[in-house]
Parts: C-alpha cells; sequence; structure tokens
C-alpha cells in the first residue's frame, strides 16, 4: 500500500480517534437519560459515516492504482482428446487479487467448436452459465470465492471445459492472452486417440494482441516435438511477452 493511501487511512483513524472522545464527554455531560441516549446514536451514526468513509478512500485510491481486478502470475493449460471428439480443456491460473476483497472472477474463453461446452470448476464456485461475448469475441463464466479475497492475496484459479468435437469443427490449437508480466506458462496437449506412428510436430505460436485471431499469419516461436509415450506435447513458455497472444497448433 502507498504512502497516500496510508496518508489518508491515518487521517480518517485521527478524525475517528477525535470523534470517539468527543462522544465520551457529551455522554458524561449529559444527565438527562433520553439526551444521553440520543447523543450515543448520533455518534454511532456519524462514526459508521466514517468507517465508510475511510472503505471508500481506499476502494478508489487502489482502483485508481490499478485497473484490473487481479493480475494473472502463471497460467498452466491442458488441452485432453480422450479420442477424436471428446475433448477436456483445463487451466490452472495462479492471480494477485488487486481489490480489498475480491469475491468472483470474469474468465474469458473461445471455443472454436459449434457444441456449447460444459464449464465447471473444482476449486471455486461456478453454475456454468456462458455469457456469450459480443465486442471482444469471447464469452465468458464467472467464478466465485470460497473465501473473499483481500488486497494482494494470490489464488489458484480453475476452469474446466467438457467439450465435443463429432463435428470435426474445432480448431487444433490452444492459447493464452498476455496482458501483464506473468512468470511462465505452460501447454500441454493430449492426443489418446493418435497411433503409434503418428510423430508430427507442433508449432508454438504468437502474435499481437491486436492483431490475434485464428485467421491471422502467426510468427512461429519454436517446434514442439510429439511424445509417443505419454501421447502429449509439453512446452514451457517462460516469461513471455507481454501484449501477444501465444498459442500450440498442432495437426488433427
Amino acid at each position: 500500500m502507498n504512502a497516500n493511501v496510508t496518508k489518508n487511512i491515518v487521517s480518517w483513524i485521527a478524525i475517528f480517534g477525535g470523534l470517539s472522545s468527543i462522544a465520551g464527554i457529551i455522554i458524561a455531560l449529559c444527565t438527562d437519560k433520553n439526551k444521553a441516549i440520543i447523543a450515543l446514536f448520533s455518534i454511532i451514526i456519524f462514526l459508521l459515516i466514517v468507517l465508510f468513509a475511510v472503505f471508500y478512500t481506499v476502494k478508489q485510491v487502489v482502483r485508481k492504482e490499478q485497473d484490473k481486478d487481479f493480475l494473472k502470475l502463471a497460467d498452466f493449460v491442458s488441452y485432453k482428446f480422450h479420442d477424436k471428439t471428446h475433448i477436456d480443456y483445463d487451466v490452472y491460473r495462479l492471480i494477485q487479487s488487486k481489490r480489498p476483497f475480491l469475491t468472483e472472477v470474469r474468465w474469458n474463453f473461445k471455443w472454436s467448436g459449434k457444441s456449447t461446452p460444459k464449464i465447471d470448476s473444482s476449486l471455486q464456485k461456478c453454475d456454468g452459465k456462458i455469457y456469450k461475448g459480443v465486442d471482444d469475441g469471447f464469452d465468458h463464466v464467472i467464478l466465485r470465492f470460497d473465501k473473499t479475497l483481500s488486497y494482494n492475496e494470490s489464488e489458484v484459479l480453475h476452469f474446466h471445459a467438457e467439450m465435443d468435437d463429432t463435428d470435426n469443427s474445432s480448431l487444433p490449437v490452444v492459447g493464452i492472452k498476455i496482458e501483464e508480466p506473468v512468470k511462465v506458462i505452460k501447454f500441454q496437449v493430449i492426443l489418446l486417440y493418435k497411433g503409434a506412428d503418428f510423430d508430427e510436430n507442433a508449432e508454438l505460436q504468437s502474435a499481437p494482441i491486436h492483431d490475434s485471431g485464428y485467421g491471422i499469419k502467426y510468427q512461429i516461436e519454436e517446434t514442439v516435438a510429439f511424445n509417443k509415450q505419454s501421447k502429449s506435447y509439453e512446452c514451457f513458455v517462460p516469461s513471455p511477452k507481454v501484449g501477444y497472444f501465444y498459442r500450440l497448433e498442432w495437426k488433427k
């Protein structure tokens, strides 16, 4: 918490202390019981207003300094094909709250298939309701915490989607948008239906966020070999560039 926040809080505490002293003097001087009760209630209401003002000041200063509800610190992405049509998509994300009280987060996602995915979470409460995107093209769900996060408190989010690609309409890509400094992202794509002779490389790609999209030609950052034993691709990206969209693309 910076010096401005601390200064404002100290000022309000000083006012609070002064009012408490005045309240004690007023009550002590009141000889009439009814007058004392009225004075006491008046002071209590005034003190509640002061407490609200302290909370509001802290909230506004914090919001001014940080326009996001939270910071993303790391992402671990798993995209698992049980067969050619049934997919489990899981993301574990380490975040840090940037609000005095954070009760829920909005999780954006984009699924290129035509069927509606089933969404839930093993770490947060999620009713599975999908809110369709309009402006940015991303749909979203709400993840709610069992315990409210305070300022700078960290938490692991979990997003799970069960998807059906029976019509083979989904694209063989999975990606993450990097909007603030992140320590690491990890992609894991598991293709259990592939035979023993499959040996195609995947590509780690990137593009500026304002240019990113499934129709954009991405820059190839590196190629990723297919692990025949685990039937998967795994790729770590330490300190990815801010303002870029990273994705892993493979052959179906």
